[in-house]
Parts: C-alpha cells; sequence; structure tokens
C-alpha cells in the first residue's frame, strides 16, 4: 500500500513517544494524504490512528486498505458495527464527553489500544475533538515518555479547540496506572436515554445561571448538538425547539467569548429551554414523528 492513494491524512508522530508496544518513529513533520471517507486524520503512533467517523462505505474501505483491524469509537452515537464488520473491521464503542475523560473510561480507552487487535483507529464525529483527547491521553497511560507537552502540541496540530478544556487537562494529567486486568469491551454501549441527557443538560445551564462563562457555554451547544444527533426521528415540534435552543446557546457562547454582556441572551437562550421543558421535560419522547 502506497501513501499517494490515500484524502486528508494527517500523519504525526507524538515526538518523545517512544513505548516498545507502540512505537512512534521521531522527526516525521505533519503532511497531508489522501483517505477518501475520512478527514482529520493522524497517525499518532505507528499502530494508532485518530480521526472522524468513518462516512459510508468509502470510510471503511480506506480503513481498511489502512490496514486497522480496530476501531475504537468515543463519539456519543451508536457505531455503524454493520457496515465495519462487512470489511472485517471490530467496533468498541467508549463515549465520552466534550468535558474530560474520567479516570476509569481513560483507563478502558487506554487497555483497549494496549489488548486489543492493531492497528487502531480511533475516532468521534468530527475527529478534531474528543477522538486526539482520548488517544493522546490513553497512550500516556501507556508510554511514561510521552509527556503532557508531546500531548498538548498533538492536540493543537489536530485542530482541537481550546475552549474545550477538559479535553486538554484530559491529556495533560498525569496518567493513571493500569493493571493487567483484560475488559470486555463492547461493541455498542448503553446510550444515555433521552430524560439523562436532560438531567445533564439542565446541570450545565444550572452552573451558567450562577455565574454566566464561556466555558459553561460551549459544553450547552455540545449539549445540545449531542441531543439533535440523537433524536433526528423525534417529533417535529421537539426538533423546532431543540434547534432553537442551539442557535441560542451558539449566540450566548459568542457573546461570552468576546466579553459582551450576555444577559440578554441568557434570557433568550434559557427561554428556548424553558418552551421545550413545558412539552417534553422528564419523559422520553415518543420516537413517532
Amino acid at each position: 500500500m502506497t501513501t499517494t492513494r490515500l484524502p486528508l491524512l494527517f500523519v504525526l508522530v507524538a515526538c518523545g513517544c517512544t513505548s516498545s508496544s507502540l512505537p512512534s518513529p521521531a522527526g516525521i513533520e505533519p503532511k497531508p494524504v489522501a483517505l477518501a471517507g475520512l478527514h482529520n486524520v493522524f497517525r499518532v503512533t505507528d499502530h494508532v490512528y485518530s480521526g472522524n467517523a468513518p462516512e459510508g462505505d468509502k470510510g471503511y474501505q480506506s480503513l481498511k486498505e489502512l490496514g486497522i483491524r480496530t476501531v475504537v469509537t468515543v463519539d456519543g452515537a451508536a457505531p455503524d458495527v454493520a457496515a465495519a464488520k462487512r470489511f472485517g473491521l471490530q467496533y468498541v464503542h467508549l463515549p465520552i464527553g466534550y468535558d474530560g475523560i474520567t479516570e476509569a473510561r481513560l483507563v478502558e480507552i487506554a487497555k483497549a489500544l494496549r489488548d486489543l487487535p492493531r492497528p487502531i483507529y480511533v475516532h468521534c464525529h468530527h475527529g478534531k475533538h474528543r477522538a486526539p483527547s482520548a488517544t493522546i491521553a490513553a497512550i500516556r497511560c501507556l508510554d511514561p515518555s510521552c509527556s503532557a507537552a508531546t500531548a498538548v502540541n498533538f492536540l493543537k496540530a489536530a485542530g482541537t479547540d481550546p475552549r474545550y478544556a477538559g479535553l486538554f487537562a484530559a491529556a495533560e494529567r498525569t496518567p493513571p496506572v493500569l493493571d493487567a486486568a483484560k475488559i470486555e469491551f463492547r461493541e455498542v454501549a448503553e446510550i444515555p436515554d433521552l430524560t439523562k441527557r436532560m438531567v445533564e443538560l439542565d446541570e450545565t445551564w444550572d452552573a451558567m445561571k450562577k455565574k454566566p462563562n464561556a466555558k459553561d457555554a460551549i459544553l450547552l451547544v455540545e449539549h445540545y448538538r449531542e441531543l439533535s444527533r440523537a433524536t433526528q426521528q423525534q417529533n417535529e415540534d421537539f426538533r423546532r425547539l431543540l434547534n432553537e435552543a442551539l442557535t441560542g446557546a451558539e449566540e450566548l457562547e459568542k457573546v461570552l467569548r468576546d466579553g459582551r454582556d450576555s444577559g440578554s441572551f441568557v434570557t433568550k437562550s434559557a427561554l428556548a429551554c424553558t418552551n421545550c421543558h413545558a412539552k417534553f421535560r422528564d419523559r422520553r419522547i415518543s420516537s413517532t414523528p
């Protein structure tokens, strides 16, 4: 296989990470290589890549041509296991949020990289934020020579937004120690139902009401985006109100980021939530349109 066949793969080796189990040849600079159906792809070590969710058969075919054997998704959405299997790929689902990675989840991701058939491709939705953070944080669990500075440099190269402070913190913090115990990984993790997602959203709003800040505002935006992706089949009124809430949160985040007065925008965004709660709060939405 030659790299000339492979759109938009960025080859980057995290210099300083030299684990014998996950070797990283030094001196390779990021450079574009073509991969159909994939974007924002980085080679982090000889055997571990990160990027976006494969786009249809073209994406899975590119992974197959790359030699990938295991696909680890940290996205909140359920993976297309059937499509992956058609190309001989094994899926593992270990979802994380935009607010960071719990120690327990990081241990699971690290053990996946350690124990599952390689090469391994780690992805989120866009391949720019959660997947790079999960990948480099897990590699730091496996390779003591991989420094926090190396991790941050990788996130910057991958285009991870610095507004996601929790993702940077996960990559920088002291890695947990792994034991030898194996994990029985699942192809599709249990995905929170709509009520639980709403509770998480309300908790973020509670923090915003106490002190409006850009960090929580960007988490609000991502909560709404994840809800939107997870509720494509919900009824039209719910989808409309959710889109209004997302738009309001995006406006609020920009205002806070710019340092402008956010009072009216907080009220507007909160009103969108109130309107939705009036019709749908605390009950599961019917899947019938």
